[in-house]
């Protein structure tokens, strides 16, 4: 059972990687996103522009977020075996190294941030986890609906969904289904979509057109498909306070795109699409096989006609779509590459390296875990006095006894505050790296139950406070 020095170590262990590894990239897409919202604001636009850019925004922040953790400062080199040595080989975790809390001890004050910020990091995983576990039930309601509810529409309307289609450039097979349940019209599916509509507007051809001009709209522009993403990305970072004001606000400009796009063919009246909306507001479902799919909402059905009372600008679908692509890669760029660096390859085979096997059942372990070598390295005093930093991969060969050798750094990329590092403050961190990997001991592989020799590679990056 673990006593309060224990659950304090692991909650410093991860507050350390949150706030040097995670902290960055999400503080960074914060500022884009008010930026971004503020500039939405400010600058008048069309609801589809709105709509695209906001989505480009929350896109980002998931992108390049595994982005920047993928990388870590190590592109190609962190998640898996070092490439140019022939036998099998396992790359450990990534050691980042805070020179703010290296040495015997941290300070009880940073110690305090890191235990802090491991707990706010649990508290937003448990969040995550229960969002996630509501976005699933959605799913599954969602699916037995689509299940109970087989297309079942007649011709007559079927020929109008096929023609409003062939309008449109729809070139996916699209079918409807009408039914007495269905309180409000709702859109599923991207590959193969679906119409749900209820069983009374096939009495109202005028409420029909309108209505399927609407829906295929949303096919039209695969807003399903970018419903799910926005509802998982919601989901995954519920505890962001800016990812559930996105996400409203996506759903909001998505029907007020798909408004404005029905009112420019100029075939729907708009007093009459107008009536119609007030309608469906004392009719909108909130049973769970609406929440996942497009269905009418009545928090967005009040903006929607207050929009339509103003002036509607014209939108372009191509500008809006370069738009949030823009956004979108200029953000991910900036959370996943703001601290790469370029690194040569170097031959990491050492001539008289031990052979290990061809094959291994069971992969080395590290005795004591990852606390163990992190709590072993040292951040060298001359490396700080000068301001360096560096990352690197200790690249060794765990013996049958489990003593490491054959120690090689791969890859370093030591800078600092000069042009040029002095020579022996960006050697001071590859020793400091070496040496901590080299007082480590392992619990050896094994491959058919007998102890054998096995490489190993673990990333390591020194980096000074900001």
């Amino acid at each position: 059972m673990l006593d309060l020095p224990d659950v304090l170590l692991m909650l410093d262990t991860l507050g350390r990687f949150v706030t040097t590894t995670v902290a960055g990239p999400v503080v960074l897409w914060t500022l884009v996103a008010l930026a971004a919202w503020g500039g939405l604001r400010l600058v008048p636009s069309p609801p589809l522009v709105q709509y695209w850019t906001r989505v480009g925004v929350l896109l980002a922040l998931p992108l390049g977020l595994a982005a920047a953790l993928l990388d870590l400062g190590l592109p190609g080199e962190v998640f898996r075996p070092v490439s140019d040595v022939p036998w099998l080989g396992r790359t450990l975790a990534p050691i980042v190294v805070d020179a703010a809390s290296t040495g015997t001890s941290a300070s009880p004050a940073w110690r305090i941030l890191f235990v802090g910020a491991g707990i706010g990091a649990i508290g937003a995983g448990g969040a995550a986890v229960v969002a996630l576990t509501r976005l699933a039930a959605d799913a599954y309601a969602l699916h037995r609906f689509r299940a109970a509810h087989p297309p079942n529409a007649p011709a007559w309307v079927q020929e109008q969904v096929d023609t409003h289609a062939t309008t449109l450039g729809i070139t996916r097979p699209v079918s409807v289904c009408c039914a007495p349940d269905i309180a409000v019209p709702m859109t599923v599916g991207g590959g193969r979509p679906r119409l749900f509509l209820p069983e009374s507007l096939c009495s109202d051809e005028q409420a029909l057109a309108m209505t399927l001009t609407h829906e295929l709209v949303h096919v039209q522009r695969f807003d399903y498909v970018v419903h799910v993403l926005v509802r998982t990305v919601r989901a995954l970072f519920v505890a962001h306070p800016l990812v559930p004001i996105y996400a409203r606000a996506v759903a909001t400009y998505r029907e007020q795109a798909c408004d404005a796009a029905v009112l420019a063919t100029n075939r729907v009246p708009r007093k009459a699409y107008a009536t119609l909306l007030l309608q469906w507001t004392q009719r909108v479902s909130s049973t769970p096989a609406s929440a996942l799919g497009l269905a009418y909402s009545s928090s967005t059905l009040k903006s929607r006609i207050s929009a339509m009372t103003s002036h509607v600008v014209p939108s372009r679908p191509a500008l809006s779509l370069v738009l949030s692509a823009l956004l979108l890669v200029t953000t991910f760029t900036l959370m996943a590459c703001g601290d790469v660096g370029t690194e040569e390859p170097s031959n990491a085979t050492p001539p008289d390296a031990p052979v290990p096997p061809t094959e291994i059942d069971t992969q080395p372990q590290l005795d004591g875990g990852m606390q163990a070598l992190y709590s072993a390295v040292t951040y060298p005093d001359i490396a700080q006095e000068h301001g360096v930093e560096g990352r690197m991969v200790v690249q060794f060969v765990v013996t049958r006894d489990g003593t490491p050798t054959d120690l090689t750094i791969l890859n370093a990329d030591v800078q600092g505050e000069g042009p040029t590092p002095p020579e022996d403050a960006a050697q001071s961190l590859e020793d400091a790296a070496l040496d901590a990997v080299r007082g480590m001991t392992f619990t050896p592989g094994e491959h058919e139950g007998q102890a054998v020799n096995a490489q190993m590679a673990v990333p390591i990056r020194f980096q000074l406070p900001e």
